[in-house]
């Protein structure tokens, strides 16, 4: 399938075995980012920077932010201070600069198309097919056509039988 819907989608391969000098270009960086619960600071100050191509993994014990981090980077949170970037997407604290509903939007529109979550306890919606299911974020978070996405989750779907 040179030509294939599901070649186009994939891009290029990556090795998870890059040494750090062969890391591509800065894609995720976070400066200083500060989260509170009322008066609980659970984020203080993070900051950490992840290239191209790179393996990460955030590690520590319950409680101490992992999740959070996640999902300030996904926008199902809202971070008090600091800036994130993601690829050509810019965030900055909500104490630094209020954003419009509109604005909210569409940073939280552009976010989403850029950074995925999988929970532990992921769901499958199970009023849909399993292709249905494989079809959502493509169709709906991204907008892409309907049959090339099913075209892209068929040729997966065979790879896993």
């Amino acid at each position: 399938m040179p030509n294939s819907a599901a070649n186009r989608w994939r891009g290029p391969a990556t090795s998870l075995y890059l040494r750090p000098e062969s890391y591509g270009v800065e894609m995720i960086e976070v400066t200083d980012i500060i989260k509170r619960y009322g008066q609980n600071t659970v984020l203080n100050k993070a900051t950490f920077q992840i290239q191209e191509g790179q393996l990460t993994t955030i590690l520590g014990p319950s409680g101490c932010g992992k999740s959070t981090m996640l999902r300030c980077m996904n926008r199902l949170e809202r971070f008090d201070r600091g800036r994130l970037r993601i690829g050509d997407v810019e965030v900055v604290g909500t104490e630094e600069k209020q954003l419009t509903s509109a604005e909210e939007k569409e940073l939280t529109k552009r976010l989403r198309q850029r950074v995925g979550i999988v929970f532990q306890n992921f769901n499958l919606f199970p009023h849909l097919t399993v292709l249905g299911n494989c079809i959502q974020a493509p169709t709906i978070v991204k907008g892409a056509d309907r049959a090339a996405a099913e075209e892209i989750a068929r040729h997966y779907l065979d790879k896993v039988g």
